[in-house]
């Protein structure tokens, strides 16, 4: 009764937790509105617009009355929050808070200390231009309101301008002052020649400035006042009464885009703009749970830039809302140690800040092992379920263990804009807050957002619909085949989707802007005659009237982190260098930095490498693999890039070196010899993956495994279900905790592996100039197999440097390795796999401690690559020439089972026997291909006169083509792989499952059994785990416990004719998973427990 005690009292804590893991909160969810296709009037070439309700009338005129009706309303309420810094430590404080009546007194002084002081007096052209130039902090908000006081306008200086771009600002406003940081006082001085009006610095921090700096702006001519200096000159002289107050029409605030080529542009945002939008952020934001952001409750951490129309939207929000904004300590690597001190109600980030918060949270789950990484996965897998089949994502306990730990447990809204965010990413903050999760897209000239996610939309990969205050509708752009009457888009047959039309987006409303600041020619190329603004994004309306953005009009595209590239630029610098004759530079919104293909100069490459002592004796591809050779030509690159002024995300981060040039032939470019992008992207597609790899710059998401419980936990408590019908809660919560439990007990110790996986590092067929993976994708590579497998087979030393790039990967990650010859009948073939191998050996790669063997030849027989005899010889040359080594592991010749029993001579000569045989193309059905595979392992036993049988190569597809052959399908590879794994345990069989990934590659050979063939890998190329239908054998053969009855397996395995691990097993329609020794007792009083308080319920 004790033990039967304590069972039930574990069930019952395990069935409390479940009550929280799987027991989900229903979200609010409301109907997105109906767009509106206007198809009246439409031009030829020309969609319908697109909109949604009527126009809103904002409250009030100017944002300066918005503030001083809040201080009217609110004076005591929290509105500017920031750090101090301890000046011992260094450590930020907490926050600080300042009054909406506190901070409109600064206001004002400010603004009569700017009036008294003549720093914003009337420029030549009647404006009252202030230039900023800070990190976001509670001055910047004092100086942006004084500016309003003062019948100006702030103008927002920001870093990645540049100093030639700072002073073509300070230039074109006017400017007669600049409120900065101490910091920033050199790139102002430094800019002076070139801003003749510049006479004043006021500084918010002046206690932080260099004496050097001082000196330096004094001696340029520059007044330099402290803020705290302006502030006291206005709090004792007062406002002048003939001060102008704005107007609608005025700038709100004027942004510069930095520019691509050429100068930025400066963006005048009016007051009508910021309030509009306002309007139409609200009218989205207002449903559901979002409702709270228009309360004084509203929290705000501000550290985008305020040189960035989104965050003045958010000000816009806040400020309207009578809200507080509190600003990070200005710190980007401790942002989140502020998002946790504050806890936002509403959080506004672009992609790159909300892929670092993913990448933590999913890195401190994995690294936290055992059950917290698996409870992790649990609740994810859990929530993301509960997303797609039901629109939920509230969940108590799962909430409450991370999210306050992330600081945005109180977050009522997130807003991601300036670039697309990862679908994956998307999906997994839907689930992690507690709070509608919006993603925008809009440019500057709009103000922000035009067209954004509603609360409802729980599917990713669009932007969503207009929001009310802004119209949208395509043109059509024929020279890139996009058209407003397309009806699908994609080349892709698997991933085409159905569309109403194609086309550049273009916008209009009142958000819009008038046009570029004293630039009449750019306005005139933005807008039509009709007044739209064309955005230069070519975009696709899905048939439910959200909007998709696919592509770019111009060779123009936006960084994860919202920088604009013009790779032109980039290209024309790096080919200046004499060692580049021709570069491809590629980027996109899903990374913060770029990559470069460089097609070099032979001659010069190798005067290059000679000076830095590199060998240069051997082909022209050496040269260019060589990885050292590559990073001295890359830090070079970098220094030019610098010396020419690009701004450090304009400067490739990685490259790689292609011997080929890019030509007409190889439609890599026009006749005219201008670069077409669409195709070196595809051309240079797997190589580019790599570069980002090399530079640690992968897109976040992909990255959570898809396996959280053995499949035998949710068949078996399926099963359950269905049996025991109409049960509530507790019935279900208890037998539900007996699966948490006793799932908890096989991740907790499962030290299964497989025996080997065959592998092969290219990525391409021959004539594919970036066939071979770098050495940093075979080091992840073989990271990833040794999770799970022992050991590696390769099947040549030379190609792609496999000899040496794998072996010494695989060493670093734990594997034993089985070497591998390809060889012909060409005598060649073995000399050059001989003296890499003399190579290895010389070099101390290849020894005894850590290679299982090795062949020579794999099915090169069963080719006719070469007769019996040819094969005998060379394997003779390999042996001696190991034997003068003092080498001792086994030499074989690998080829099929088939072959090897129709050339009894070849198997009676080699240490050891290796055949390969795939029933999948012997027509073999699934559920008798493993008893197919031991017929034919049986008579090589035998045929091998006690010699070690090892399998070189057996598996199955999970896709393509099934010409005279099985069927290749995910459930059948799994359950395959199943059969053969236990058959090789309950054997002791030595084996190499082919093969370790996906060769998608050969596909683009276009014969149809390499459709086939491109399937065979057991981990995902992507992800690097296995594949979702296999990725339950660890915890089912944990602790060499095998069982491998898989879904729908015949009623028995092969497998020993007695009892014991390999018997046959009656099969129950789910696989049999073993529970280790440790939790065996813990899993059985679960299991008494759960029987006991089944019938207690049934009773």
């Amino acid at each position: 009764m004790a033990f039967l005690g304590t069972s039930l009292a574990v069930a019952g804590v395990g069935a409390a937790a479940y009550c929280f893991l799987a027991d989900p909160t229903p979200s609010p969810t409301e109907p997105r509105p109906s767009v509106v296709v206007d198809n009246a009037n439409v031009k030829p070439g020309h969609g319908p617009v697109y909109s949604v309700g009527s126009l809103p009338v904002p409250r009030f005129a100017t944002m300066l009355d918005a503030l001083e009706d809040a201080v009217k309303s609110n004076p005591h309420g929290r509105f500017l929050g920031h750090r101090p810094i301890d000046k011992t430590t260094g450590d930020a404080l907490d926050y600080v808070w300042a009054t909406y009546a506190h901070v409109l007194v600064r206001i004002r002084h400010v603004a009569a200390g700017l009036q008294h002081e003549r720093l914003v007096d009337v420029t030549t052209d009647g404006e009252r231009p202030l230039c900023v130039y800070m990190k976001n902090r509670p001055e910047w908000v004092v100086a942006q309101y004084a500016a309003y006081m003062c019948g100006g306008f702030p103008v927002a200086l920001y870093d990645t301008l540049g100093e030639n771009s700072t002073a073509f600002v300070l230039n074109q406003t006017l400017a007669s002052t600049v409120v900065c940081s101490a910091e920033k006082v050199a790139t102002i001085v430094a800019a002076k020649p070139h801003a003749a009006t510049l006479k004043a610095l006021v500084i918010v921090d002046s206690d932080a400035i260099e004496p050097a700096d001082k000196a330096a702006a004094e001696a340029a001519g520059l007044r330099v006042y402290s803020f705290d200096e302006l502030e006291g000159l206005g709090a004792k002289h007062g406002m002048s009464s003939k001060t102008r107050r704005p107007s609608a029409a005025d700038i709100y605030c004027l942004v510069y885009t930095s520019g691509t080529t050429g100068t930025p542009k400066g963006v005048p945002i009016s007051h009508q703009n910021i309030l509009f939008e306002f309007e139409g952020l609200r009218n989205r934001f207002g449903v559901g749970k979002g409702t709270r952001i228009f309360t004084r409750e509203c929290r705000h951490l501000s550290f985008l830039p305020l040189a960035h129309c989104m965050e003045h939207s958010i000000h816009t929000t806040t400020i309207l809302a009578q809200g507080c904004i509190g600003f990070y300590q200005g710190n980007p690597v401790k942002l989140l140690d502020d998002l946790v001190l504050l806890r936002p109600t509403v959080f506004g980030a672009v992609p790159r800040l909300l892929n670092r918060i993913y990448d933590k949270i999913v890195h401190g789950a994995r690294t936290a092992g055992g059950f917290k990484a698996w409870l992790f996965d649990v609740a994810v897998q859990t929530k993301l379920d509960n997303l797609r089949r039901h629109g939920i994502v509230r969940h108590a306990l799962f909430d409450a263990l991370v999210l306050k730990k992330v600081g945005l447990d109180e977050c009522c809204l997130v807003a991601s804009g300036s670039a697309p965010l990862a679908e994956d990413v998307m999906d997994f903050f839907r689930i992690m807050f507690d709070c509608p999760i919006f993603e925008g897209y809009g440019q500057s000239e709009a103000t922000a957002v035009t067209v954004m996610t509603h609360i409802s939309d729980l599917d990713s990969g669009n932007v969503g619909i207009p929001l009310i205050t802004c119209h949208t509708k395509l043109v059509s752009v024929p020279d890139l085949g996009y058209n407003v009457n397309d009806t699908t888009h994609g080349d892709n047959p698997a991933t085409r989707i159905a569309v109403a039309g194609r086309g550049e987006i273009c916008f209009r409303g009142p958000t819009v802007f008038t046009g570029y600041y004293k630039d009449p020619e750019r306005t005139a190329d933005v807008f039509d005659a009709d007044g739209w603004l064309h955005s230069g994004d070519i975009g696709v309306w899905t048939l439910d009237g959200r909007l998709k953005i696919v592509d770019r009009k111009k060779n123009i595209f936006k960084l994860s982190q919202g920088e604009y590239i013009a790779p032109e630029k980039v290209e024309n610098i790096l080919v200046a260098s004499p060692c580049v004759v021709q570069s491809f530079v590629y980027g996109d919104s899903l990374h913060s930095v770029l990559v470069a293909i460089v097609v070099p100069d032979e001659d010069e490459l190798r005067a290059f490498a000679s000076m830095r002592g590199e060998p240069t004796a051997g082909s022209f591809e050496d040269l260019c693999a060589n990885t050292r050779v590559v990073n001295e030509l890359l830090e070079s690159l970098t220094e030019l890039c610098k010396s020419r002024k690009l701004l450090g995300f304009e400067i490739p981060k990685a490259v790689k070196l292609h011997p080929t040039p890019f030509t007409a032939d190889d439609t890599l470019t026009t006749p005219t010899f201008k670069l077409k992008r669409a195709q070196a992207k595809r051309v240079f597609g797997s190589a580019i993956h790599a570069l980002y790899e090399q530079c640690g710059d992968r897109v976040a998401g992909r990255i959570l495994s898809q396996r959280v419980l053995c499949r035998s936990v949710f068949l078996v408590q399926s099963i359950l279900a269905c049996a025991i019908l109409e049960l509530r809660c507790p019935m279900r919560c208890l037998w539900a905790a007996f699966g948490l439990v006793w799932g908890a007990a096989v991740h907790g110790d499962s030290t299964f592996k497989l025996y080997g996986l065959n592998y092969n590092s290219r990525q391409g067929p021959d004539w594919d100039p970036n066939r071979c993976k770098s050495q940093a994708q075979i080091d992840l590579d073989m990271v990833a197999i040794a999770k799970v497998a022992s050991r590696v087979r390769i099947f040549s030393l030379v190609d792609c440097n496999q000899g040496y790039m794998v072996t010494t990967a695989a060493k670093k990650a734990g594997l034993r390795v089985w070497l591998g010859m390809w060889v012909t009948s060409d005598q060649a073939s073995l000399n050059h796999e001989l003296a890499a191998l003399d190579t290895l050996v010389a070099d101390g790669i290849v020894d005894n401690t850590s290679i299982d063997g090795m062949h020579v030849g794999s099915e090169s027989l069963y080719r006719k690559d070469m007769t019996p005899d040819q094969a005998i010889n060379y394997y003779a040359a390999a042996k001696t020439y190991l034997t003068t080594k003092n080498l001792t592991f086994p030499v074989s010749i690998t080829d099929v089972i088939d072959t090897l029993l129709a050339f009894p001579q070849v198997v009676s000569v080699v240490d050891v026997v290796m055949g390969n045989a795939f029933p999948f193309w012997e027509k073999a059905d699934v559920d008798t291909a493993v008893q197919a595979f031991e017929t034919k392992y049986n008579a090589l036993v035998a045929a091998a006169g006690g010699k070690d049988v090892w399998v070189g190569e057996t598996g199955w597809p999970s896709d393509g083509v099934n010409a005279n052959a099985s069927v290749a399908s995910p459930r059948n590879q799994a359950a395959y792989i199943a059969d053969f794994v236990a058959f090789a345990a309950a054997g002791n069989v030595k084996y190499f499952l082919f093969s370790a990934f996906d060769d998608t590659w050969k596909v683009a050979q276009e014969r149809v059994e390499d459709t086939v063939e491109a399937h065979f890998g057991l981990l995902d190329s992507v992800t690097r785990e296995l594949k979702p239908d296999l990725d339950y054998l660890p915890p089912l053969m944990a602790n060499g416990k095998f069982a491998s009855g898989f879904p729908g397996a015949p009623t028995t395995r092969p497998g020993s004719d007695g009892g014991g691990e390999g018997a046959p097993t009656e099969s129950t329609g789910a696989p049999e998973a073993p529970i280790p020794t440790s939790g065996a007792t813990l899993a059985m009083g679960i299991s008494l427990g759960t029987v006991a308080f089944s019938m207690f319920m049934l009773a």
